[in-house]
């Protein structure tokens, strides 16, 4: 009996024009899982604190993703050199923010 679902997306810039947007679609997908008997788990790259307050009222958990800690790899080079949202800093900050939520 499936009883939980991860709900994952594209990660959109904290900047976009979409971003409230993409974050109410997350939302609503949510709560449409809750209504239909699933524990959603979110996975959708870093959130600010308001952003994951707002999600944790329609989440069992959130998640992100660390697939590293080495500052190296976002220098020249590095495999995440173009993507700033891959800053360790900026993952272990949210994942000490969920502990606090």
């Amino acid at each position: 009996e499936v009883v939980e679902i991860l709900v994952m997306s594209g990660e959109v810039h904290p900047k976009a024009a979409n971003r409230n947007a993409w974050l109410a679609r997350t939302e609503s997908i949510c709560s449409i899982a809750l209504d239909m008997g699933f524990l959603p788990h979110t996975n959708i790259g870093p959130l600010d604190r308001a952003e994951m307050q707002r999600l944790s009222a329609v989440n069992a958990s959130m998640g992100l993703m660390l697939e590293q800690v080495a500052p190296s790899l976002q220098g020249p080079g590095g495999v995440h050199r173009f993507a700033p949202s891959k800053d360790p800093e900026l993952r272990l900050a949210q994942l000490r923010q969920a502990g606090e939520l």
